[in-house]
Parts: structure tokens; sequence; C-alpha cells
């Protein structure tokens, strides 16, 4: 029995695996883990959104923090770097949604620090405190939440960072 094309207002049949001939090659790629800029469905699914939203949110961290010689400082050790250098380094590790995209859990850092040394996180927790007494416990209390985004939320999130990074990148201009 046949079924429907995947894209949305498209009244082709389906044999296969979601897709009709026409659009069969606007699949997302599963060795690069993007989704092709040929053809956006107008619902992204989630994963998409969550995918934009980290890069989004990553760029607008490092920009945010980037002094008007294109230099940022690591939150953890001091170095400087140039931005594309810099990695966005979680307090809260990423798999917890409900912290995931807090600005609060967010800053800089080099990648000896977030990737070799697992974050630095005693020194991340102690630079934390000393800018937002309390911030880790209520960091932890909220990673213990169970939030699941929604289509909507996440949209409404990368437009705002979206902005914010527009603003950010602008003293470079």
């Amino acid at each position: 029995m046949p079924k429907q094309c995947q894209v949305i207002g498209c009244n082709n049949n389906v044999w296969g695996k979601g897709y009709c001939k026409i659009h069969q090659y606007y699949r997302t790629d599963k060795k690069e883990k993007k989704v092709s800029t040929r053809f956006i469905q107008e619902e992204d699914d989630l994963q998409t959104l969550i995918d934009d939203l980290d890069e989004v949110t990553s760029r607008m961290i490092r920009f945010k923090y980037a002094g008007k010689d294109g230099l940022v400082e690591c939150f953890t050790c001091d170095a400087k770097h140039p931005i594309s250098h810099i990695q966005c380094g979680h307090f809260i590790p990423r798999l917890h949604m409900a912290t995931r995209f807090l600005t609060d859990n967010l800053r800089p850092q080099c990648k000896t620090c977030n990737e070799y040394k697992q974050g630095n996180l005693t020194i991340f927790a102690e630079r934390l405190e000393k800018e937002k007494g309390g911030i880790t416990e209520w960091l932890h209390e909220q990673a213990n939440t169970v939030h699941k985004f929604t289509r909507t939320e996440l949209k409404e999130l990368l437009l705002e960072y979206r902005q914010k990074l527009q603003l950010y990148q602008s003293k470079f201009k």
C-alpha cells in the first residue's frame, strides 16, 4: 500500500523510505549530520531545531565574551584565544535539556579545559559563584527537572539568540 511523501504539500505516492522520487535527495545526509540547504521543510523536526540552536547558542556565547580585538578569555584558565578557537562550555552537561540553552550555564572555554579537563568544573563552579551567588545550586536543581522543548519554544529561542548574536557580532564590523 503506497504512502504519501513526507514533504508538506506533496501528494506523490511513496513506496520506499518516506520521500517521493522528486524529494528523496533532500533527506538528511547521515554522514555529515546536516540537512541539505536545497530544501527545508515547513515543520522542522526537533533534532534539527536543537542542532541549529546549539550552533547559534555557541556562537552567541563566544561573541558575547569576545573583546574588541577578537580574542576571548577562557572562563576557567584565563588563556586568550581567537573566537574560532574557543568553545561554549556548559557547567551542567548538555544532556540536561532544562539547562542546555540557559546563558547562566554557559561560558567560553578553550578546548583544553572543555574537552581534555572535562569542563574544569571545580574552577567553573567557583567562578560562577563569584559572579552570582547560589547559581550552581540553582542550576543543579534546574537540571533535575524534566523539560521537553516544543517546536515553538525552540523556534522562539532560536530567533531570540540569532538577534543577540547579530548584536554581538556588530561590534566587530
